[in-house]
């Protein structure tokens, strides 16, 4: 992109979203699914006798937050290899 006469910061920019969008995206579709399963999974459970909606509300809340912080970790080490490849610092 800079072969074409982008600025380094422009090139930055552009970069960065783009991979935001290609590590983000995915990751709001994916609780966007399990807020819309979250009734029918209580409804499964309740048949099993597991009828603490609290309880797995909590852990549906705890495993998104956990695999958000290991989704944005992914993200800050392939975007640094991914400048490091382009060479923009």
């Amino acid at each position: 992109m800079q072969n074409i006469g982008l600025q380094k910061q422009d090139v930055k920019k552009i970069i960065t979203s783009q991979v935001k969008t290609i590590f983000y995206l995915p990751l709001c579709f994916a609780f966007l699914h399990i807020s819309f399963a979250f009734p029918f999974i209580v409804k499964i459970l309740k048949v099993f006798l597991l009828d603490n909606v609290i309880l797995t509300l909590e852990v549906f809340v705890g495993s998104c937050i956990v695999f958000a912080f290991v989704y944005i970790l992914i993200y800050l080490m392939s975007a640094k290899t991914y400048y490091k490849i382009l060479n923009v610092s």
